[in-house]
């Protein structure tokens, strides 16, 4: 009996420090898939975050970090209503202008009484759709290094035409807002530093 105890406890001495040793290699490697469970991912200009591309970082105030440009559309009009007169003194130009420009332009639609014709038919109208806004001038000097297509921007003249902005002449050009070719429609969002949309 006393062998037997004696050999176990040997048997025991030996294997002791290799149970020790793999349990802390379990535990370290558990940690390490834990830190990097929780690390959040970190993005840069150019990346993909689902079907949104980054064009720019922000650096300055604010709770969004990223400006991101979303999947162009078919060549579409600005507007159908060619002949109706908008305001022009509240629309800005910066970036994190897109959302407040788009905002009045959706109430100013919706306000006229061709609802169907005006609101349903427009490149701000396909952007909010998408939960993207219509870009300011320059939120589009952004996405223009990332596409080669003339795009919608949301200003325009108070009557008849619209602006869209070329990557070509590296500028706004004006159009008739009812004319559906060739430029397309692009939303922009503003993204955490997590790569969710948030608000500029």
């Amino acid at each position: 009996m006393k062998k037997l105890n004696l050999k176990g406890l040997l048997l025991f001495r030996c294997a002791a420090p290799t149970v020790l040793t793999l349990a802390v290699a379990l535990m370290l490697h558990g940690c390490f898939l834990f830190d990097e469970a929780i690390v959040p991912r970190s993005f840069a200009v150019g990346d993909r975050v689902g079907n949104k591309t980054i064009v720019w970082e922000n650096t300055g105030a604010g709770s969004w970090r990223f400006l991101a440009m979303g999947t162009p559309s078919e060549p579409m009009p600005w507007d159908l209503d060619s002949s109706r007169h908008i305001s022009t003194k509240n629309i800005g130009s910066n970036i994190g202008d897109g959302k407040e420009n788009s905002i009045f332009l959706k109430r100013e639609f919706e306000s006229n009484g061709s609802k169907l014709h005006t609101a349903k038919n427009s490149a701000v109208m396909y952007c909010i759709e998408r939960g993207g806004w219509l870009p300011s001038r320059d939120e589009a000097e952004k996405i223009a290094q990332f596409t080669g297509k003339d795009f919608w921007t949301s200003h325009y003249e108070a009557s008849s035409k619209a602006f869209y902005y070329s990557p070509l002449q590296k500028g706004l050009q004006s159009k008739w807002r009812s004319d559906r070719d060739p430029v397309v429609t692009i939303p922009v969002y503003y993204l955490d530093a997590q790569g969710n949309i948030t608000e500029p």
